[in-house]
This record gives structure tokens, C-alpha cells and sequence, in this order.
């Protein structure tokens, strides 16, 4: 097993002006990948499993993250800013996949997945999921989300692939129980699902999946990433779109004036005020 790099909870510069961002008091993750320690913007502590900063490729700013496809991947430790339940949310990040030379069915973006049999059904998985038999000069298959651990869970795709060596930005929306992916602003068909599935306790993972039957990650994704961000409260996408054409603004504290609670990232307290604010469960 891989030595992780740790990126330890940090104290974000409070702000009380959003940024260009509406919704920017309710990011819950932010991560621009242009330090090594590809921190979170929002201070959650990161174990960062071999993922390398690259200045070679880049959406916005002056680098963007590598995932090598076999053992790297980025692990968010688990809190009340992940637990969806019935609370709108956005996961979104842009991607750039090489050309594979080999059939490589699943890559994962993010994920969040049981650790045994008993929680399997709080589990989600949000990636690239190749359907016709490996990557082709055209690219690779669908962008896709799943609720179990077989093809058969809920899945949603735009109608057109994901070319290959081109910046795409790729989104996950959950709006009134109902969850959309979306591909370069298209959107794929819309299922149902319950607070339940969004209310499991495993780590967030960027870039694999957790096996739990082989006790290992798995599906790992490889290629880059930039400008990952998830916000929870807030559907930023219910409809198509133009995708965003600039690196997203800072998140700001929301209802809090200067620094958060003692003993709370500012993840988490923007977490907490979105759900004091609106009702939200915990």
C-alpha cells in the first residue's frame, strides 16, 4: 500500500464578499490542484496516495493533478459536509483522459462507497464508465453515475462520448431527489433516489473506488484533473449549460463573520450554516 501525502487541516483568510460565485457560501470543496498537496480550498484534511501536480496540462491556472490509472488516487476523510441526504448538491471538476491502449471499463472521479454489504446501499460512484468494449480513437464511453456495485444501479449519461486528450467539464446534480450527470454542459437522463443512498459514512475517494469485498481500491482513474468542487445545498445545473470559463472563484464563509466555530473546518461550517439556513438534515 502506498504512503499517502498528507495535507493537514488548514485555516482558510475569512471573507465575507463572494467572489464572482452566488453560491460560494456553500462550497463544501474546493481543490484547484496547483499545490503538491492539492489542498482543499476549504481545509478538510487530504491523504493525497501518489496524485502528482502537472504543469505540463492545465484547464486554468498554471497546473492540474495526474492520476496514473493504476495505484493514485486523493482521499477526503469523511464529515457532515458529504452527507447529502435530501440536500440538493453539485459535484463538478474538469477532465482530461489520454488515449488508453487497453479496454478500461470504469474511471473513477469521485465516490463514496460502502465498507461491507450492510451500507451498500449508502453508497454512490460518479466516473467514466466504457460500455463498448475499451477506449477508441474517438474516445472513451459515457460519463456515469451508479448506486451499487453492479451496472444494474441507476446510471445517467449524456447522449455523446467523452472524447480523449480534451478538456471536459463533467458534473454530478442532485436536485429534489432527482440527479443528473452532465458532460460539457449536456445533460444525460435524470433518475430518482433516496436520502438514504446519500447518507453513508465512507471517505470521500477522488480518482478510485473502494472494493469492499477485495479490500482494496479499484477503477482507478487515470488522466488529469482540474478545478474539482463540490457544493451541497445549492443545484448549480438543472438544465444545459455553458460550462465554466474560468478557474472557480474562493468560497467564503457565508453566514459566519470571520472565522468559523472552534473545531470546525471552513467546509464544515459553510456545511453548517447551509443547514441551520434551510433546515437541512445533519
Amino acid at each position: 500500500t502506498a504512503t499517502p501525502t498528507v495535507t493537514p487541516t488548514i485555516t482558510p483568510t475569512p471573507t465575507t464578499t463572494p467572489t464572482g460565485d452566488p453560491h460560494a457560501g456553500y462550497v463544501v470543496l474546493l481543490q484547484h490542484m496547483e499545490d503538491s498537496g492539492l489542498k482543499d480550498e476549504l481545509g478538510h484534511f487530504l491523504n493525497n496516495y501518489g496524485v502528482s501536480k502537472s504543469t505540463s496540462q492545465k484547464k486554468f491556472g498554471s497546473s492540474s493533478a495526474y492520476f496514473d490509472g493504476t495505484s493514485d488516487y486523493v482521499e477526503v476523510t469523511d464529515d457532515r459536509s458529504f452527507k447529502f441526504n435530501d440536500n440538493d448538491f453539485t459535484i463538478e471538476m474538469w477532465v482530461q483522459m489520454p488515449l488508453a491502449t487497453a479496454a478500461d471499463s470504469y474511471h473513477t472521479l469521485a465516490c463514496k462507497w460502502a465498507t461491507g454489504a450492510a451500507d451498500n446501499l449508502k453508497s454512490w460512484w460518479f466516473g467514466v464508465y466504457d460500455q463498448f468494449g475499451g477506449p477508441t480513437s474517438s474516445g472513451y464511453g459515457k460519463v456515469y453515475w451508479t448506486n451499487s456495485d453492479t451496472l444494474g444501479g441507476n446510471t445517467s449519461s449524456p447522449s455523446i462520448s467523452l472524447p480523449t486528450s480534451v478538456w471536459h467539464h463533467v458534473a454530478m446534480v442532485g436536485h429534489s431527489l432527482t440527479f443528473t450527470t452532465f458532460m460539457d454542459g449536456n445533460a444525460g437522463t435524470s433518475h430518482t433516489y433516496s436520502p438514504e443512498l446519500m447518507s453513508g459514512t465512507p471517505s470521500l475517494l477522488i480518482g478510485a473506488h473502494w472494493d469492499w469485498s477485495v479490500g482494496s481500491t479499484v477503477n482507478l482513474f487515470k488522466g488529469y484533473m482540474d478545478e474539482v468542487r463540490i457544493t451541497k445545498g445549492i443545484a448549480r445545473y438543472t438544465s444545459n449549460f455553458t460550462p465554466p470559463t474560468e478557474a472557480f472563484p474562493n468560497p467564503v464563509f457565508g453566514q459566519w463573520q470571520g472565522s468559523p466555530p472552534s473545531g470546525y473546518s471552513l467546509g464544515v461550517a459553510n456545511t453548517r450554516q447551509v443547514e441551520d439556513r434551510q433546515g437541512f438534515q445533519t
